[in-house]
């Protein structure tokens, strides 16, 4: 017992290692680095990794033969449990190929490590029955014993002249090693004890199994209860492992460690108790979340419903939108009494049935012109009692308001949107400041929206607007002149003949249908030959391409073509009302989408710009989609700076 007594002064120089002893310290080194909680049986032989997988501790032990690494080493697990890597008669002995073919070059840390990732992703299953106790140096039958390499524990006879031989003395028995000669039992190595514990940090303060912080208690250098006995007694103790045992088990530091895995496993156990009892409350309120959630999603689905219906039902009632309705239905009245007028002079109807449709439709028309005139009156008093006019005297605005009648700088600005028909949000604010300093108007750089619904007012009437949509390509905001007419291709008409807006419409449809917002030109050649108008050459057809992405209907890049940012801030309404089924709407801006990304989740298939998704997973360490929360797997694009960039 080497460890028992301090070497004597007189001792030599430690002899220089090896080269096989050099490739086992460098194979435990490598265990140690790899593993840190790694606790050390017996120094150079035995060591054990505990582990915790469905509730359950198990450890794996690791005993290095006397030749190793030329001799491969012996792995085993307690408690005995059930895998495929495990030998299933005894449900201890690892028999995984990685040790069956361990050599000189292999690894043993990372052997290790792929053991227990085995473990982690296959868990082993616990066996009902087993050994009574861990078997530390536990080996198969077959193979011989041998004897610990740095323990030595014959007689020693210490005194003034006499120093022991080195090596002398009996060697140890194992009765626990060679289990093919005897009945099982409980082994009980030499200094070693059975019934241990898990092993714990020997450190002040280390992070033990699964970050808990055990201290142990101070071992002292010297056991004073070894100063009484005699050689004899000292000689037996080595010799006889039940006299050890028995000496470590009254030794106070042990019944402290027993004592303190009693309490901790006590602690563990009440909280576990509390944790279950507090289980269904927990479900309970995770049910209610849910419930609460899916309540939020469906008021703020029906919510934005209902402010899209209010946004188009105030724009359909403006005073301005009901004065140009009631000036058109007087207007068909009148054509009505006229026709009905041509039929009685040319005898097609008699004068019974003139006078009674002819006073209907005239009264008819008489009475919306009258109504007309009252409205257009109450336009002009709302417009002087609400909104003041410019105050040239000052050259600015009147009670802080903008004002909705037109001066110049509101007729420069829509005559610049009427000539370039589409304009960034950034030039947009300089064409506004240009405007009022040209026309030594006031400009409140954050009123430009409030300046174009003063445009806006006066336009309605035309059936025109300056709308504001995004560009799926950089996100940036963009105002067009657009055409807000029952019919949303007529603004086209006077330009494209009946086959071209055709062509157009096929080529909607396409980008429409598609799962990337494109449709190549190849496909859109191909559609010519459905038409039902006049159909159209190749040549023919390449022009038409070429005229609709000259005036910024479509994009055209390597072959395929999208929708422009003015065209989809013009023809949503015609999108929407035509593929009501096949149109995208982007989960974050609620604004068409065809440049997208698409969740994955088969029950959630949100759609997101390619801007928006930059802008909401910007700073986010893992991407989950908004929605469903479930990993978001494509890429996430960089949100763009503002800057100039090309008029689509």
């Amino acid at each position: 017992m080497s460890w028992f007594f301090a070497s004597s002064k007189g001792s030599g120089p430690l002899p220089a290692l090896n080269s096989l002893q050099q490739q086992r310290q460098r194979q435990i080194e490598s265990l140690k680095a790899a593993h840190p909680s790694l606790a050390e049986i017996q120094k150079d032989v035995e060591y054990r990794i505990p582990f915790t997988v469905n509730n359950s501790t198990i450890s794996v032990n690791i005993l290095l033969p006397p030749q190793f690494p030329q001799e491969k080493p012996v792995v085993s697990v307690y408690p005995p449990v059930g895998h495929h890597l495990i030998d299933s008669n005894n449900g201890t002995m690892i028999t995984s190929p990685l040790i069956t073919n361990f050599g000189m070059h292999a690894d043993l840390g990372k052997v290790i490590q792929s053991l227990l990732d085995e473990f982690w992703k296959s868990p082993p299953v616990l066996m009902s029955t087993g050994p009574a106790g861990f078997p530390y140096m536990y080996k198969p039958s077959g193979i011989p014993p041998y004897p610990s390499q740095a323990f030595h524990y014959g007689p020693r006879h210490v005194g003034p002249s006499q120093t022991p031989p080195p090596g002398s003395g009996p060697a140890p028995s194992h009765p626990a090693v060679d289990i093919a000669h005897e009945l099982p039992r409980a082994p009980a190595p030499y200094g070693l004890i059975t019934e241990l514990p898990l092993p714990v940090p020997t450190g002040d303060s280390e992070l033990g199994l699964n970050g808990h912080i055990y201290k142990m208690p101070e071992i002292p250098e010297s056991f004073p209860e070894l100063c009484d006995n005699t050689l004899t007694q000292l000689s037996d103790m080595s010799e006889n492992e039940d006299v050890l045992l028995e000496f470590f088990v009254s030794l106070p530091q042990l019944k402290q460690v027993t004592s303190d895995k009693e309490e901790l496993v006590n602690s563990i156990v009440e909280m576990a108790k509390k944790n279950l009892h507090m289980e269904p409350q927990l479900e309970g309120k995770r049910q209610e979340m849910l419930y609460k959630y899916e309540q939020l999603m469906q008021m703020k689905s029906a919510f934005e419903t209902k402010m899209q219906r209010q946004h188009e039902l105030s724009e359909s009632c403006s005073l301005s939108t009901l004065q140009a309705r009631l000036k058109v239905a007087a207007h068909q009245a009148e054509e009505e009494s006229e026709e009905t007028a041509e039929n009685f002079l040319e005898g097609r109807i008699d004068i019974d049935e003139f006078l009674t449709s002819f006073m209907e439709k005239r009264t008819l028309c008489h009475s919306r012109r009258a109504k007309e005139e009252k409205l257009q009156q109450s336009i002009n008093t709302h417009a002087r009692l609400c909104i003041p006019e410019e105050d040239n005297t000052e050259g600015g605005l009147c009670a802080g308001n903008m004002s909705r009648q037109l001066g110049d700088s509101h007729r420069r600005f829509l005559q610049t949107m009427m000539a370039i028909g589409i304009t960034n949000e950034q030039e947009a604010k300089a064409l506004y400041q240009h405007c009022c300093e040209t026309h030594k108007t006031q400009c409140v750089p954050d009123k430009l929206d409030e300046f174009i619904e003063a445009i806006n007012s006066r336009l309605q009437p035309m059936f025109m607007q300056i709308r504001k949509g995004m560009s799926e390509e950089n996100g940036l905001q963009y105002y067009a002149l657009v055409n807000m007419a029952e019919t949303d291709i007529t603004r086209m008409t006077s330009d494209y003949a009946d086959n071209e807006l055709e062509l157009f419409r096929k080529t909607i449809d396409l980008i429409v249908s598609s799962e990337n917002g494109k449709a190549s030109s190849t496909d859109i050649l191909n559609s010519t030959d459905t038409m039902t108008s006049k159909k159209m050459k190749k040549s023919e057809t390449e022009h038409l391409l070429t005229r609709l992405v000259q005036d910024k209907w479509l994009c055209e890049r390597r072959g395929e073509y999208t929708l422009s940012t003015r065209c989809i801030i013009e023809m949503e309404p015609y999108i929407r009302a035509m593929f009501q089924d096949q149109v995208k709407v982007c989960h974050i801006c609620h604004n068409i989408a065809f440049q997208c990304q698409i969740c994955e989740n088969p029950s959630c298939g949100i759609k997101i710009h390619n801007p928006c998704v930059a802008r909401y997973f910007k700073g986010r360490m893992e991407p989950r989609c908004p929605a469903c929360e479930d990993f978001w797997p494509h890429e996430i694009p960089e949100v763009r700076g503002l800057r100039s960039q090309s008029k689509k």
